[in-house]
């Protein structure tokens, strides 16, 4: 009988494909091989170099929930028709994830505005982010809002977030400082408005008295006299005013809004507002120094006085919106002056879409001066296509430079204390690159 020559073709090691490294907290280490028929596999698990081998279950498809910390080799064999395979391993390194970063506010300074703020549980090795771009335990920011830390440990990591106290100067803008006179035809129905932020203790100060509370501050409907407003974020506070008021009987202008040739939502440096073009017809032939306001609250205009020429002028500006206004009909009202006798107020209305509408539009220059007119403090907010540095200049009637500033963002505002010149007219200009790109009238009261 002649032999017979048998080959033995041994069975492929199977591929493990997986993870090589996670995060302790994260979830199981789910590896895989690929299936075939009558095949079976064996897996063991050896953690942080030991040499004994511990038996998991699994077939293709093998998860494993790591006990502690460490590197893990894992290994796996095909078995088929009494036939195993070579062993094939595979190893899964396992990091600490950091600790839950706790954090507590350590420093506030009210005036310029700068809060501190800290990690109370630190860990030796880990690496704190913050989302102002500072890196260590301890982050400085210098205005109010969310502050993000991540705390970061050989690719793990965990955040936590804390919100700031409020800047109160900020919203020193919202409180109409100086004197103010008022048409007051057959149903005066003015009011100041608050800022829209969660306060620990809110105080209106008005001729009939007192008006306080905490959480967000009610409006405070306004006459004859005098008002203040007090607020108290918990950590600083502070005392706005005061605001004049002097409510008259006026004549009517014969003053409308007649065209609307743009009016959309926009942004300038992360603030809505709205864009707006519209033409005013004055048919009384006067010139006249014309101030835009929203009555009923709804937000501010920017520039909020023009001087209308008889006949058709074109205004072109921004509507600032307050209280989370985001569209609808408003109530506008044109109070006019020639600077001699005449005062006279006129009414027209504007629709506005909400800024839930995308728009596309095409990059331009945003800038808006406000408010205006201003007693003590006035802003300048501005978003630039081009980028470059920009100089801002404030010169009286005259031409005469009072105060200049220069910024290197193409985005951002600039606060201008006005309060040490005299009552009268002012000039802004915002310039870039040699060219002037806003060149507005600012009334100081």
């Amino acid at each position: 009988m002649l032999p017979i020559n048998v080959s033995f073709i041994p069975l492929t090691s199977p591929v493990i494909t997986g993870k090589t490294a996670i995060c302790k907290g994260s979830g199981a280490i789910v590896l895989t091989v690929p299936a075939a028929s009558n095949t079976t596999y064996t897996w063991q698990v050896s953690a942080n170099g030991g040499t004994t081998f511990t038996t998991i279950p699994g077939n293709t498809t093998m998860t494993y929930n790591p006990p502690t910390t460490g590197n893990y080799i894992f290994s796996v064999v095909a078995n088929s028709g009494g036939c195993s395979s070579a062993l094939t391993t595979h190893s899964v390194m396992v990091y600490q994830t950091p600790n839950f970063p706790l954090l507590a506010i350590t420093n506030v300074l009210c005036n310029p505005y700068q809060v501190t703020v800290s990690v109370t549980n630190p860990q030796t090795d880990v690496v704190y982010i913050w989302s102002n771009g500072t890196i260590g335990t301890t982050a400085i920011s210098y205005h109010d809002g969310p502050l993000q830390v991540r705390a970061e440990l050989l690719g793990c990591s965990r955040t936590n977030q804390i919100d700031l106290p409020v800047d109160l100067n900020s919203h020193k803008w919202l409180f109409p400082n100086g004197c103010y006179d008022f048409c007051n035809r057959d149903n005066f129905n003015g009011y100041i408005i608050g800022p829209n932020e969660d306060l620990n203790e809110w105080i209106w100060t008005t001729p009939n008295g007192e008006e306080s509370g905490s959480g967000f501050m009610s409006d405070v409907n306004v006459g004859n006299g005098e008002y203040l407003q007090f607020l108290d974020s918990g950590y600083c506070h502070e005392t706005f005013g005061t605001a004049q008021i002097k409510v008259d009987r006026c004549d009517k202008c014969d003053i409308n809004i007649t065209d609307v040739m743009e009016l959309y939502c926009d942004q300038i440096s992360n603030k809505q507002v709205y864009y707006v073009s519209f033409a005013i017809d004055n048919a009384i032939g006067n010139t006249l120094y014309t101030t835009l306001t929203a009555p009923n609250g709804e937000g501010y205009f920017s520039p909020s006085t023009i001087t209308l020429n008889g006949g058709t002028t074109v205004y072109t500006g921004y509507f600032i919106p307050n209280n989370g206004f985001n569209g609808g009909n408003i109530v506008v009202n044109l109070n006019s002056t020639d600077g001699k006798e005449l005062n006279c107020l006129d009414t027209s209305s504007l629709d506005f879409m909400s800024c839930n509408v995308p728009r596309m539009a095409p990059p331009k220059n945003k800038i808006a001066l406000a408010p205006n007119p201003a007693s003590y403090t006035t802003t300048v907010y501005y978003e630039l296509v081009a980028k470059g540095t920009i100089q801002l200049i404030l010169t009286d009637a005259m031409g005469r430079e009072l105060y200049t500033t220069m910024r290197v963002e193409n985005k951002g505002s600039i606060e201008l204390d006005i309060s040490q010149w005299s009552k009268g007219y002012y000039i802004i200009k915002l310039m870039q690159n040699g060219e002037t790109l806003f060149n507005e009238k600012l009334l100081k009261n």
